[in-house]
């Protein structure tokens, strides 16, 4: 009955299938040295832009100091200083926004009071909230100067950040706040200040303070996990753009069932406004279950099987890391009860497997061996359209390292092809990585003839020219057409060809030319094959990859 309803929750976003789809790139692992000098010995939770820039916080060289990293770059460490001339204390948390931009809550020192580091809120190059700096915002009643930060999320422009801020007569207010950024400047436009009663409370206990995870949306408002403290006891529930989604010990979605947040849950929401959320829920049964769900559709509970995962059950696990892309697709990572198993999914497609060496994800030959879905940390993150994943793993070697998974690498085309000898027509697929950052692109060609020889081809635009010079295929792209006559092989007795296709120099007619973010390819593979003794050729079916 339980899979069923994930079934059907899901059946609309994503296609089962037992291996995903995905081509994995290892992007940083602890050991590495970094082009300053310093050895990665710890990493954090990454972030991903379209664009395929990343960051993440690392520990450097064993010990405490934290570094923030750009694309394998370290950009800031604790220590440095500012351009204000402050001293760099810790860094805490990274986003990057869709545009690019990094972002980042750190702390520097305080010379004033040193145990009591002074916080910021960095986007871009310039610091945009400071601590000890005037806030007012007279819709909320908060006046007073900046205290400290709970957390934030940026996507340009829109900003949600949860702060304490303290009035000149002492006190404190705790807030989420929502806003915009208008140059350096931060205009805040909603939010909750600690110690309301919210008019769609259901446990009518006052709302005490935002935590630190949180999300804005492209055209703004905010979704978050919030604390009620009631009787010297935390305890939790979620907003989403202004309104409650759910409260600890408040009724589920399910008949009979109650929401269990005495830990802290988590939430994502996207442009059209539906919610993706994990925590603990007790069901009608009395058992208590980590949970995830969209808009009340289970999508995984602790004990229920997991479509697209063949006998999979969910273990036991509190908070899933989640995110939602913008078509409504959830993605989340849980533990399966097979011994040492996680998946990270999208709707039904397995993204990322850990585990046994005949289950898991592979990446440049190493095995993936967890997802770190004990954590309460989240520990991926996706691009808006849910293409590309970045996510903390550990490989068989013991190491924490940064990966980064791009589903659907190329979109098929709808050229019409006709089977070869072998009575099935070539199929072609593309492996690596869209990236050109990592240059890392290769395209795959199967269900050819056994030892017929064949080469790539490659073009800016697809076409239609059916059986050109005698062949006994259509060409599907051109008119204009690079050759990759350098890389002429074999199919031999797999009947499989791979082609690399280095994307600083593809061949065009007038010479080899290099590609750039948002150029697309088209390509399709052409061979020689033999019909009842008589030498022909064809060609596979072609697909497209635009470069990032």
């Amino acid at each position: 009955m339980l899979s069923a309803a994930i079934a059907a929750a899901l059946s609309s976003s994503a296609t089962a299938q037992q291996l995903g789809t995905s081509n994995v790139s290892l992007l940083l692992k602890n050991g590495d040295v970094l082009g300053t000098g310093e050895t990665v010995t710890g990493i954090l939770s990454p972030s991903i832009a379209p664009s395929g820039k990343w960051s993440t916080l690392c520990v450097l060289d064993g010990t405490a100091r934290r570094g923030l990293v750009i694309d394998g770059n370290l950009a800031l460490a604790v220590g440095d200083t500012t351009p204000d001339g402050a001293t760099v204390q810790q860094l805490y948390s990274t986003r990057i926004s869709p545009d690019g931009v990094v972002a980042l809550l750190y702390s520097v020192e305080n010379p004033a009071n040193p145990s009591d580091p002074l916080d910021r809120l960095r986007i871009g190059p310039t610091d945009v909230l400071l601590e000890g700096d005037a806030f007012n915002y007279s819709p909320l009643g908060i006046s007073g100067d900046i205290d400290g930060f709970y957390g934030f999320d940026y996507d340009a422009p829109h900003v949600a950040v949860g702060m304490f801020v303290r009035p000149a007569g002492g006190g404190i207010f705790r807030a989420f706040v929502s806003g915009i950024l208008s140059g350096t400047t931060f205009i805040p436009n909603g939010g909750i200040v600690g110690g309301t009663v919210l008019p769609d409370s259901q446990s009518g206990i006052p709302y005490y303070s935002p935590t630190s995870d949180c999300q804005v949306r492209p055209m703004g408002g905010a979704c978050h996990t919030f604390n009620l403290f009631d009787n010297g006891t935390f305890l939790y529930g979620l907003r989403s753009l202004g309104n409650l989604i759910a409260e600890h010990g408040q009724p589920g979605p399910s008949p009979n069932s109650v929401w269990n947040f005495d830990d802290r849950p988590r939430i994502r929401t996207n442009g059209s406004g539906k919610n993706l959320y994990s925590g603990r829920i007790t069901l009608s049964n009395g058992q208590d279950r980590g949970s995830v769900y969209v808009d009340g559709v289970p999508v995984a509970i602790e004990g229920g099987g997991l479509p697209g995962v063949l006998g999979g059950t969910v273990g036991q696990f509190q908070t899933a890391s989640i995110a939602l892309d913008e078509n409504g697709t959830p993605f989340f990572s849980v533990p399966l009860t097979t011994s040492g198993s996680e998946v990270l999914m999208a709707g039904l497609e397995i993204v990322l497997r850990a585990g046994s060496a005949a289950f898991a994800t592979r990446v440049n030959g190493l095995q993936v061996t967890s997802l770190f879905t004990s954590l309460q940390d989240q520990t991926f993150d996706i691009t808006p359209d849910g293409r590309t994943v970045i996510a903390k793993v550990q490989l068989e070697t013991g190491a924490t390292a940064i990966v980064l998974a791009e589903r659907d690498l190329a979109d098929p085309t709808t050229c019409t092809t006709e089977p070869n000898s072998t009575g099935l027509p070539g199929a072609i697929a593309a492996e690596g990585s869209r990236f050109l950052s990592l240059n890392d692109l290769r395209v795959v060609a199967t269900q050819l003839p056994p030892s017929s020889f064949g080469y790539l081809g490659i073009s800016r635009s697809s076409t239609f020219l059916a059986m050109p010079g005698g062949s006994s295929g259509n060409l599907c792209i051109g008119p204009t057409v690079g050759r990759y006559v350098n890389q002429v092989q074999s199919s031999g007795a797999s009947g499989k060809i791979t082609t690399n296709v280095n994307l600083l120099a593809i061949p065009q007619p007038n010479g080899f030319v290099a590609s750039l973010p948002g150029d697309t390819w088209y390509c399709q593979l052409w061979h020689r094959d033999s019909v009842m003794g008589s030498a022909t050729s064809n060609f596979t079916d072609s697909l497209s990859v635009t470069i990032q």
